[in-house]
């Protein structure tokens, strides 16, 4: 009969999860790339930016989140659509 998610909201869940797998990736591949630099004593050495990893992270579960969100939205409105009854139409007068 219906379909309780409709098309829409399948992809937009998809995106929501590719971005959790695509911000984890390249929130190693952005820490390890852009390194921070340490002193240690006369030496100088470059280290694995963990607060960008973290950042990278976290933007990207915010912006899946916010996706997954939405497409629970629009899905929770398909229901709402197929269980509702069309309105009669209305009748207008004419003069």
């Amino acid at each position: 009969m219906y379909q309780d998610e409709s098309r829409i909201a399948r992809a937009i869940k998809v995106v929501g999860i590719l971005t959790f797998i695509s911000g984890f990736i390249l929130g190693i591949v952005f820490g390890n790339t852009f390194q921070r630099v340490v002193e240690v004593g006369r030496t100088i050495e470059f280290a694995f930016n963990w607060g960008l990893m973290f950042g990278v992270w976290a933007s990207s579960v915010v912006s899946g989140l916010m996706f997954i969100g939405f497409a629970k939205i629009i899905s929770l409105l398909q229901i709402i659509a197929n269980n509702t009854t069309p309105a009669p139409a209305m009748r207008t007068r004419n003069d």
